[in-house]
């Protein structure tokens, strides 16, 4: 009887043992696919159509090329000479997360679309023409910046920053839709059938807002020492 026991007690033992060897050896499903999902972040497959840029002439040539339908702004960008395209709605431009895309000259995009996970700094011109701009991460428009729009959409759920100096024209049909942190201590100027759409974000003002056309929302959100001046009939 004992040696049976004792037999038995060996056996119990050694599958105790296999069974913690095993599980010290296997990760779980979760922290695997989340490895995995990481190294193709950093391991990025392009399509076909696809590139990633590390300069402005770079961003330039395939922006212009009809055969790239996807960029990503892989390093730090200055644009220093004005660029405008044209596109049919086949591309779409990414700044990657922890990129810098500075814009210094006139740029003018037409038919596309700009996500943003990094950010963008304007110090010139930025206009776009039915073209969407998703933001993620931040945008700056500093003193002497400007950013325009017609018939396009601006979605924001990051941060967008005005300077003071700098100035937002949300005109030509353009909604500006902010689930974000919008942020004035410039000018805002809302007409010509423009939009600000406030979507559970934050809106301070500390320098000027000109309202001709449409706010969308509960205007009393609006925080901030600036003034609004509301000349909606």
């Amino acid at each position: 009887m004992k040696n049976t026991l004792k037999h038995s007690f060996f056996l119990l033992t050694a599958a105790i043992l296999v069974f913690a060897f095993a599980a010290c050896n296997t990760q779980p499903a979760e922290a695997v696919d989340a490895e995995t999902a990481q190294t193709e972040e950093k391991e990025r497959i392009l399509k076909e159509d696809e590139i990633i840029v590390s300069s402005s002439a770079e961003l330039e040539a395939a922006a212009t090329n009809k055969e790239i339908t996807g960029i990503y702004i892989g390093a730090d960008i200055e644009i220093t000479s004005d660029l405008s395209f044209e596109r049919e709605d086949d591309l779409v431009i990414t700044v990657d997360n922890g990129n810098t895309l500075t814009i210094s000259a006139e740029i003018f995009p037409v038919g596309c679309s700009i996500v943003n996970y990094g950010d963008i700094l304007i110090n010139g011109t930025f206009e776009r023409g039915i073209s969407t701009l998703a933001n993620y991460g931040s945008i700056t428009i500093n003193n002497g910046g400007m950013v325009t729009s017609g018939m396009s959409e601006t979605i924001n759920q990051g941060e967008f920053f005005i300077i003071n100096g700098g100035n937002l024209t949300i005109d030509r049909g353009s909604n500006f839709i902010n689930s974000g942190s919008l942020v004035n201590d410039g000018y805002i100027l809302i007409t010509d059938g423009g939009q600000l759409t406030h979507d559970n974000g934050s809106i301070t003002n500390n320098g000027t807002i000109d309202l001709y056309s449409y706010f969308n929302g509960d205007i009393s959100i609006i925080t901030g020492t600036g003034t609004l001046n509301d000349y909606r009939e």
